[in-house]
Formats: structure tokens, C-alpha cells, sequence
């Protein structure tokens, strides 16, 4: 179950970034270098892309995020937070947009279509 969850915490930041891109409207080399971070509670999430290693199973991932960074002129940091203390995160994963409102008065979410890899988590 954990490397489930792994797999699909990798493949959400790999999703923000390529919405993130998406909307900026810029092409690769016109666009400015930016500092992006992103917080995780998945000490793995952040080991792999703080490392930029990867197994095996996840280096399709990694590799799409690292190809989007270089062409977008990323410098992304994925920090560590305890799940105890994402709240906003918690509530996310639950579908529980209420609390989240409620606590961010002026968010907008949004919904994501996830990219499709040819790889996935393997089953055991």
C-alpha cells in the first residue's frame, strides 16, 4: 500500500507542474526562471526529487517532472511537512472542500486530469 501511495504522491506533483506550466502561458525559452516549492508529507516525494533518483517504477515520473523543469527554467524544492500539520492537504485528499474554504477564504481549486505514464507501481 505504501508504494501505492508513493506513486500517486510522485504523480501529483508531476501534475502540478504540468498544470502549472499550462497556465503561464509561456513557450520553454521565453519563459523566465522561476523558484517553485512544493510540500510534501512523503518523505520519499521528497527524497526523489531532492536526489533526482528514482527506482525504477517511479523514473518515468521523474523524468517527465525534470524534462518540464528544464524546459520551463524551473528550480523546484519539494520540502517535508508533517501530515499533522498540512491540514489544507489532509482535507484535499478527503474531498472535503468545505474545510478547506472555510480555512483559505480567497482559494480557487481546481480539478486535474493526471498524465498518463506506460509505466506504473508495480503489483506484488
Amino acid at each position: 500500500m505504501a508504494k501505492l501511495i508513493f506513486y500517486w504522491e510522485a504523480l501529483t506533483m508531476l501534475s502540478a507542474l504540468i498544470w502549472l506550466t499550462s497556465q503561464n502561458g509561456c513557450r520553454g525559452f521565453e519563459c523566465k526562471p522561476f523558484q517553485l516549492t512544493f510540500c510534501s508529507d512523503s518523505s520519499n516525494t521528497v527524497d526523489m526529487f531532492s536526489s533526482l533518483s528514482a527506482l525504477p517504477n517511479y523514473s518515468l515520473i521523474l523524468l517527465a517532472a525534470v524534462n518540464i523543469m528544464v524546459q520551463f527554467h524551473i528550480d523546484l524544492r519539494v520540502m517535508h511537512i508533517a501530515g499533522s500539520e498540512n491540514t489544507t492537504a489532509d482535507a484535499l485528499s478527503r474531498f472535503d472542500f468545505d474545510s478547506v474554504w472555510s480555512a483559505h477564504l480567497d482559494i480557487t481549486l481546481h480539478t486535474i486530469q493526471p498524465p498518463q505514464l506506460s509505466l506504473g507501481v508495480s503489483k506484488k
